[in-house]
């Protein structure tokens, strides 16, 4: 496993989408400081770094469905898998290496995008004025977080044989995701009450009535819970620091993590490589 963790970074050291990820990190991070600052300076509007310091969580998650289908895509385009094999390396050592690897450079994307983040936001917008506890909370769930995004993308990237394929599949995984938790949380929004418009005596009269649209009950708890599930719902709640069940999130990230894991190390031990 050691030699294979060494390998990988190597390796994944002089890829230049891992690098190329990173400037996307730094760029994102300058961009979303340079808009709020634009606004504060022209508009008056109030910056804090809270606005833009946990947004990482969203960016890097899309980098990784990238990064991860590229980086280990090209180990069966160059027949690097097979060479692991034929020197007595074990498919659940390799496997594991990979995830390893991938996640230990979400974690650095994190890194580089809040250090960015700050070394510009903070002469503009001071400190995080959120809790300490929140931050910390924050920091852990979206490591576990990114985590569950690079176990998912594995899991496709290790049983695909084809990177392009693999890419779309990640791509597309990602903004499935993001669709659905959009979904959720427009539905979560939805107001008790909505202006309706009737016609009462030839003029049309505004009253506010019940939305049908509004959750209730058990079907509201399902949604929320769905949204603390899906890790794009996941990374909008760390982003907006607005999460009323951390720990559950943080146990669905770590599922997520294990399942992916555990489905994709099955379908790889059965995999024809030849």
């Amino acid at each position: 496993m050691t030699n294979l963790l060494r390998a990988n970074f190597f390796r994944l050291r002089k890829a230049l989408v891992v690098w190329g990820g990173a400037l996307a990190c730094v760029a994102m991070a300058a961009f979303t400081t340079y808009t709020h600052v634009s606004d504060q300076m022209e508009l008056g509007v109030v910056f804090f770094l809270d606005e833009t310091f946990f947004i990482y969580t969203i960016i890097v998650g899309f980098l990784m469905s990238v990064v991860v289908s590229t980086t280990l895509g090209t180990e069966y385009s160059d027949g690097t898998i097979r060479n692991k094999l034929s020197v007595g390396h074990l498919r659940r050592d390799i496997y594991l290496s990979n995830l390893i690897s991938t996640t230990l450079v979400s974690w650095l994307y994190c890194a580089v995008y809040m250090l960015t983040a700050g070394v510009l936001g903070v002469p503009f917008a001071g400190w995080l004025t959120v809790d300490w506890k929140i931050i910390l909370i924050t920091l852990a769930g979206s490591l576990l977080l990114e985590a569950a995004f690079c176990a998912l993308y594995t899991a496709v990237a290790m049983n695909c044989s084809y990177k392009a394929t693999t890419a779309i599949i990640c791509i597309l995984f990602f903004f499935a995701m993001m669709i659905a938790s959009t979904y959720i949380f427009a539905r979560l929004d939805a107001a008790p009450e909505h202006l309706a418009y009737k016609m009462v005596d030839g003029e049309f009269v505004s009253e506010m009535e019940p939305n049908p649209k509004y959750l209730q009950g058990t079907e509201r708890a399902v949604y929320e819970f769905l949204a603390d599930f899906i890790p794009t719902g996941q990374a909008v709640r760390y982003y907006i620091l607005t999460f009323a069940h951390p720990v559950r999130m943080m146990l669905c990230a770590l599922g997520i993590t294990a399942v992916s894991t555990g489905a994709g190390m099955l379908l790889f031990r059965r995999k024809d490589l030849k």
